[in-house]
């Protein structure tokens, strides 16, 4: 949402809109790309507890409201929900948190080529974030989706996508 500023907002914004239902809704994604899977849970939800509570979803409505174009499907139901008028409380049904967790795991690290055993352990792993997700008093007010990311090593990831980055600037 904000050039190089990591702290203070959503970290995407979708909206869709279903032709069928005329219904809207506005995705406000958060993701955390941590070595410790239950860091990344934790860091994820006092994010969104601080968004929510904060007033970032006025700030995402600025920023992305008056990039939608007229032509857009929907138009009149996407400017109503990024109308200042709109208040939380009346969109609040219409908005979903897809949150993104990119942490070691165990599984991906022991992996000895038994997929079937690896598919058990990641299902544990995932069952753990989005439990985590689910129980928590951010999921009692908007609906939250979790995306799970095993890594082997969160420190070799960033090292091989700091190498392809610097190809780019060759």
């Amino acid at each position: 949402m904000r050039s190089n500023d990591q702290v203070t907002g959503f970290d995407s914004a979708l909206v869709t809109y279903d032709e069928n239902t005329e219904e809207i809704e506005l995705w406000l994604g958060e993701a955390k790309f941590y070595s410790d899977t239950k860091d990344a849970v934790s860091a994820a939800l006092a994010s969104l507890k601080t968004h929510l509570k904060e007033g970032f979803l006025k700030e995402t409505k600025i920023l992305v409201g008056p990039k939608i174009e007229a032509d857009t499907p929907g138009y009149a139901k996407l400017q109503w929900l990024f109308d200042d008028a709109s208040t939380l409380d009346e969109i609040i049904d219409r908005i979903v948190v897809p949150v993104l967790i990119a942490s070691e795991s165990e599984a991906a690290q022991n992996f000895d080529g038994n997929v079937e055993t690896y598919r058990e352990l990641v299902l544990e792993e995932y069952e753990y974030v989005s439990g985590r997700l689910a129980s928590s008093p951010i999921a009692a007010q908007v609906r939250v989706v979790a995306i799970y990311i095993p890594l082997a090593s969160k420190a070799a990831l960033e090292t091989e996508f700091i190498n392809l980055i610097k190809g780019f600037e060759e």
